[in-house]
């Protein structure tokens, strides 16, 4: 969902100002609005009233927002008016493990760009006190829904198992595939697993060839791998391999800048 805010500017003309897309409803939720369509129609295409009806819902606008939503997470495709069901809902409903259901959880969750936004921002951190403000103030969020928002927010990190403790536990790595609208299916990367510090590396913007994902660690190593191992990534396969290179990384530049100087000789 993204709202516009509206006012004056020039000559009659009206300013639109779009909030930051988010999803209507939280990720559980929207989950098991996918079961029921996925039981309803399989793969095969519909349209919004099709799913509407699938869902026992009456045409309006909170019932699109639900919809919608759907998109958000990536669990809906959308080509002008026919939506589908996606790969990502296809490997929550039909998981082959409880990991790969968890990995694929989070890969929806993060997907909306609000979301990814806070939890890029507030990664290892609490969620703020103030967040309802926050949404109004830097993603434009109606003021009427913000709190709502902020709930919604809440309930689908902790679903995702992001929220523990009231700490916000992973970060996403970031493509430029990301959608500023949410009607497009957007692609975020999973989380890196944490060094041995305990804090998640976050990489910068970076431009990677299709199909691939990358992160930064802070000596300043870019690691790139195939998006069908982000999960593993996700779930700390690697995380002792990618510490170790840190490690090793980490001592080879410390011997460098603990090298003398090198002694010149005089007559």
């Amino acid at each position: 969902m993204a709202e516009e805010n509206k006012g004056e500017s020039g000559a009659g003309k009206v300013k639109k100002e779009r909030s930051t897309a988010y999803p209507g409803i939280a990720v559980q939720d929207a989950i098991g609005f996918s079961k029921i369509l996925v039981d309803s129609y399989g793969k095969s295409p519909f349209n919004r009233d099709a799913a509407l009806q699938a869902l026992k819902l009456k045409p309006g606008g909170s019932s699109f927002t639900k919809v919608a939503a759907l998109v958000h997470y990536g669990l809906l495709t959308r080509q002008g008016n026919a939506y589908g069901i996606s790969e990502l809902a296809e490997r929550i409903i039909y998981f082959t493990s409880e990991e790969a259901q968890k990995a694929a959880i989070v890969e929806a969750v993060l997907k909306p760009k609000l979301f990814n936004s806070l939890v890029t921002e507030y990664t290892g951190r609490a969620v703020p006190n103030l967040l309802r403000n926050i949404l109004i103030q830097q993603h434009k969020i109606n003021r009427n829904v913000a709190d709502n928002v902020a709930d919604i927010f809440k309930s689908s990190i902790e679903h995702a198992g992001l929220y523990m403790n009231e700490i916000i536990t992973a970060v996403p790595v970031t493509t430029s595939e990301v959608s500023d609208t949410g009607e497009e299916l957007d692609v975020q990367d999973l989380a890196q697993p944490p060094r041995a510090t305990g804090k998640m590396p976050v990489a910068p913007q970076l431009k990677v060839p299709a199909g691939m994902q990358s992160v930064s660690l802070p000596s300043g190593i870019i690691i790139s791998y195939p998006s069908e191992v982000a999960y593993l990534f996700a779930l700390g396969k690697f995380g002792a391999q990618v510490a170790a290179l840190e490690e090793a990384v980490g001592k080879e530049l410390k011997k460098d800048n603990n090298d003398p100087e090198p002694i010149t000789a005089t007559e």
